[in-house]
Order: structure tokens, then sequence, then C-alpha cells
């Protein structure tokens, strides 16, 4: 059983990893998992320890609460773990909580009638209450999208772009899409971001202006433009290495699905294939951009070149 400072000390702890990760800080998600399991086990502990008392002496009011705190703790540290069922284990924290609050007022009341003694007014405990109200409150509230960009430093479109695998990306789009926001506001908001993820590309700060990006594209995920200047930055203005071309040949994937039309996302997809040597889609890709735009036909020689058969014609 722990004392109620490690207690107090644990809550600080998951509260400190929460700030630490939406700060992208290594390690935060360890901090989470191992103060949120600690303070778990240490209520149930509590609740089968007053269970075991000799029976005269068994406080099952005492006990249930343990295991309400216990169990309540543990489905909203799963709900900060990525786990699947925020919403129904948000939801059965939050009714657990209400049931210890009602039992609570009503052992006040009962005992205010009697005019017995009141029980001294346990801090800690409250603390406990608090943080697992607060978080159960805000991902019952929160949509996907909203849950992710309150709690995590990344924005949800990037993290599914990045979690779905490329056989995958129409469900991300799906998952986008669903929860986006399609207000005017939104629409103003991502292009004030575009126009300072620009800046900041002027001025050399790609992390900054890759955050730019990201935050536009997550207000207004139905805008070819935005994902083909977020993929050409990662191909022009990154590290240029798999990962980043791979990345960016995402975000022309889906330029294109926007825009089916769009001679320059074919183009500069075409250039991110034949770096991640991929040469037959690449030529495929140089033989879309020529069609839609001639201006292309000049620089897509040289991929041609190198990504087409010999014996394979523009007319193919």
């Amino acid at each position: 059983m722990l004392k109620r400072i490690q207690v107090l000390l644990l809550l600080f702890l998951l509260i400190a990893g929460l700030v630490l990760r939406k700060f992208g800080i290594p390690g935060s998600i360890f901090m989470i998992a191992g103060s949120g399991f600690l303070l778990v086990l240490n209520d149930l502990k509590n609740g089968i320890r007053k269970l075991r008392r000799p029976a005269e002496d068994i406080n099952t009011r005492s006990a249930l609460t343990e295991f309400a705190f216990g169990i309540s703790m543990l489905l909203v540290i799963l709900t900060q773990l990525s786990w699947t069922g925020k919403h129904v284990g948000s939801t059965i924290a939050m009714f657990m909580m209400i049931l210890v609050t009602f039992s609570f007022l009503e052992m006040y009341i009962s005992r205010i009638r009697a005019k017995e003694k009141l029980p001294v007014f346990n801090g800690i405990r409250f603390s406990s209450w608090l943080v697992i109200v607060t978080l159960a409150s805000l991902t019952a509230i929160f949509n996907p999208r909203q849950f992710h960009n309150f709690f995590y430093q990344s924005r949800y479109e990037a993290s599914l772009r990045e979690k779905y695998p490329e056989d995958q990306q129409k469900y991300a789009d799906f998952l986008v899409e669903k929860y986006a926001r399609q207000d005017s506001t939104s629409r103003l908001r991502s292009c004030h971001f575009f126009e300072l993820a620009q800046h900041y590309d002027s001025l050399g700060d790609l992390d900054k202006s890759l955050s730019y990006f990201n935050n536009a594209i997550d207000l207004n995920p139905n805008d070819p433009e935005l994902y083909f200047h977020r993929g050409l930055f990662k191909l022009v203005k990154m590290e240029l290495n798999e990962d980043n071309a791979w990345s960016s040949i995402k975000d022309f994937d889906r330029a294109i699905r926007l825009n089916s039309g769009y001679a320059a996302a074919y183009f500069q997809r075409g250039v991110a294939l034949a770096y991640v040597v991929s040469k037959e889609r690449a030529c495929e890709d140089m033989k879309s951009a020529v069609r839609l735009d001639s201006i292309y036909l000049e620089p897509a020689q040289v991929y041609f070149k190198k990504c087409c058969y010999l014996n394979d014609t523009l007319a193919k």
C-alpha cells in the first residue's frame, strides 16, 4: 500500500507525462503508463485488503470505492495509450465516478442528519477523482480528431498518414474526412497556417514550416493544393531519404485523389518514385504529367530515359 505522498507523486508524474507528450518529449508515454498502472494497482490492493478484514470490520462501501477508483483509473490510462475503445472506457469511468460521488454525498448527508462526526477531507482521494473525471470527460466529449490534437503534439491527419500503410490510405482518408471541420472559420485558419508554413520555409525553419503545413491540412483536408505543397516541401526542402520520399508520395497520392487532373502532383510523385526506385510507377506518372500539361515534356525526358523501358513510348 502506497503512502499518501507517494500517491500524490504518481498523480503528478501522470499529469507531467501528459504535458510532456503534448510537447513531443521522448519517454513521456512510459511516465503515463508507469504512474497510471501503479495507481491502479494501489487502489485494487486497497480494495482487496479491506475485504480481507475480519467480518465485523469490513466496510463494503469503502472497498467498492477503492475498486471503482482502480477500474476507472485503468480505463482512463488505457484511453491515453491509444486504446480503440476510448469512448466506451471513458463513459464507464465517468459512470463509476458519478456513483462514487453520490455514495460520498449520501454518506455525508446521512451523518449530518444523524449528527455524527464527518470524516476528514481526503485531499489525495479528491485529487484522484479530479484527474479521472477530467480525463474521462474530455475523452467522452472529444471526437478522435479533437482527442488526438488535444493530447498529442502531432496533428490527427498527419498521424493517420503515418499509421496506415499505402494500401490503407483510403481508410485514412475516410477517417480524416469523417472528423474534419468544414466551416468557413476552419478554412480561413487553414489559409493562415499555410501562409505561416511558407513564411517559415523561407526563413529556413523546416520544423515550424512542417508543423504549420500539418495544421493547415488538419483544418482543411480536402484541399489538394495543401497536400501538394506539403509533399513538395518534404521532397525538396527536407533531408532526402526514403522515409521522406515515401511520405511525400502519400501527400501526392492524396492530392491526385482529390484532383485527378493535377499534372504537377503526377510529376512530383514520379520524381519521388524514381528516388525510391519504383521505376515503372515513376514512368507512368511522368506520362500522366505530360499528357495533362505539355510543360512537363522537357523535364520528364530524364525520367523517361531513367525509368521507362527502351521500347516503351509516350503514346502508351
